[in-house]
């Protein structure tokens, strides 16, 4: 028997190996629990974006109202609180962001693209922005002419962003904007699924655990789109110089783990 060996290493192991496994399940419980809580939130607020404030917001959106009023029925829209708070703080970064605004012209990495600079809620699109860039370029490639400082914009004020935009954008958000700019999706749970039923053209949202088992490393969102049967990704990564191609959902996830993909056919 070598020394070290029998018993008692086989103990250890055993041990490390119901440790390991304890963590896999609490890491796992720790990944639905927040997913449960984000899709909860994106229902609670896209259903009181529709019902109450859709107009006034979109008015504010456009440019048409840059003061939001009081408005009684929904809490938390007093002038300074609330949606009246969300509104001015988007309002000056619309006119920050506008002054060296992108359009025409897909965003690749995040992290190192002049579109990092930009303010979303109290960050930066560099920072925590992906959603946007992903909804941006998603919108670019159907051929919407988006303005990244109007997308960023839309997503502040439609309740999408988390923790006022430092934690990221909601990944249950992307259809309160889609929706404002005339655009009908599907929407998947299933990676496989999602490259199984993508046309040629199509472009899909999709969001990822940055590592697979584990919800401390975040989580990312960009587009892709699918061309000549290959899978072409915008902003997979912050210093992505350009689209990478990949042939499958699975390359383009990587060690990570899929969490909501939002696909749109495009136009023949």
């Amino acid at each position: 028997m070598q020394p070290g060996g029998g018993y008692g290493t086989l103990k250890k192991r055993q041990d490390t190996e119901s440790w390991w496994d304890a963590f896999l399940e609490q890491q796992a419980a720790l990944q639905a629990q927040t997913l449960a809580q984000e899709r909860a939130q994106a229902e609670g607020v896209g259903a009181a974006y529709t019902k109450y404030v859709r107009p006034l917001l979109e008015r504010a959106a456009l440019g048409l109202s840059t003061i939001l009023p009081a408005f009684p029925s929904v809490p938390g829209s007093e002038p300074g609180t609330g949606l009246a708070q969300a509104i001015e703080t988007s309002n000056a970064n619309y006119e920050r962001n506008k002054t060296h605004d992108i359009s025409g012209r897909p965003v690749h990495g995040q992290g190192v693209d002049a579109a990092g600079e930009f303010a979303y809620g109290n960050s930066r699109i560099k920072d925590s922005g992906c959603g946007v860039i992903g909804t941006y370029n998603a919108l670019y490639l159907l051929g919407k002419e988006p303005s990244l400082a109007e997308v960023g914009r839309r997503y502040e004020i439609s309740g999408a962003m988390a923790g006022g935009g430092a934690w990221g954008t909601n990944p249950y958000g992307a259809p309160q904007v889609l929706k404002q700019y005339g655009v009908q999706y599907e929407e998947y749970t299933d990676p496989d699924a999602l490259e199984r039923e993508a046309g040629e053209g199509d472009v899909m949202i999709v969001s990822i655990w940055n590592r697979k088992g584990t919800i401390f490393e975040g989580y990312h969102t960009f587009a892709v789109q699918k061309v000549n049967g290959e899978l072409m990704v915008y902003n997979r990564f912050n210093n992505s110089a350009e689209s990478t191609e990949k042939k499958t959902m699975g390359e383009v996830i990587e060690n990570g783990q899929f969490i909501v993909g939002y696909r749109v056919q495009n136009a023949k």
